[in-house]
């Protein structure tokens, strides 16, 4: 498997996100990393979830 460094990622495959870090339950959820995170590929062709 071939891991490719990112601003999350790095050459070890290990991820590093501050949301992660940071996860106080029950005030953070999933639809919250979502939103801070996706970015669509074809946002045309998909529906908005998050409006």
């Amino acid at each position: 498997m071939i891991v490719r460094e990112s601003e999350t990622v790095d050459e070890l495959g290990c991820i590093s996100l501050i949301y992660l870090h940071n996860w106080i339950f029950p005030g953070n959820h999933l639809n919250g990393l979502l939103q801070k995170y996706y970015k669509p590929t074809y946002p045309n062709i998909l529906p908005n979830f998050f409006s």
